[in-house]
């Protein structure tokens, strides 16, 4: 890909916004890949429909070779995007989803999947599609977080965790029948006590 020349992330990102490179890889795409550090290397790629992609592989150093450690794609102005993180050079595949959109300053949310499909034994990963998301709202209860995992220890099953607050005044709810052995919400006010939950 030609010499490679040092750069920072925030160089990275400044060439996104200004100029794009022309060396084609294929219809539609071009890619450049920067030297951050003797052993990473980042990658920016567009993508058809004004789409950007980023890329950045792990050498070890008398170690591991080169793998490709996350890769992602993003719109042109950073709104909506996915990242794909990898889980090792001994096993080069995907581990962890990280999806986000953002609507405004204040308004947007990000998800982390657990998607491995075998853990090092090579065995299912009964772990897979669990997933933690965050997110701020225009609501009342403008902060959540969404949690879905494999209860491993007492239940061998997939449970659920709702919870919802106030970034000001501090009161919310939380959701989880395998707690709570019920589908209602339970809430607290602004001092962290347990109250009854508004009709």
């Amino acid at each position: 890909m030609g010499d490679r020349q040092p750069a920072s992330r925030t160089r990275l990102f400044e060439l996104r916004r200004t100029q794009l490179p022309q060396h084609a890889l294929g219809v539609g795409i071009a890619w450049i890949e920067l030297q951050r550090a003797p052993v990473a290397r980042d990658g920016l790629l567009r993508l058809p429909g004004n789409g950007i992609g980023f890329a950045e592989t792990v050498e070890g150093v008398g170690g591991f070779g080169e793998f490709l450690w996350f890769e992602g794609t993003c719109d042109p102005e950073g709104d909506s995007g996915q990242w794909i993180l990898n889980h090792s050079s001994q096993f080069p595949e995907p581990m962890l989803e990280i999806d986000w959109t953002r609507d405004s300053e204040k308004i947007g949310n990000i998800k982390y999947t657990y998607i491995r499909e075998l853990d090092n034994d090579r065995v299912s990963e009964p772990f897979k599609n669990s997933y933690i998301e965050y997110g701020l709202t225009s609501n009342t209860l403008d902060a959540f977080y969404n949690v879905h995992f494999y209860e491993s220890v007492v239940l061998k099953t997939f449970v659920d965790v709702n919870i919802e607050w106030s970034t000001t005044v501090y009161n919310g709810r939380v959701k989880a029948f395998h707690h709570y052995y019920d589908n209602e919400w339970h809430c607290w006010d602004g001092n962290g006590n347990d109250t009854s939950c508004p009709q």
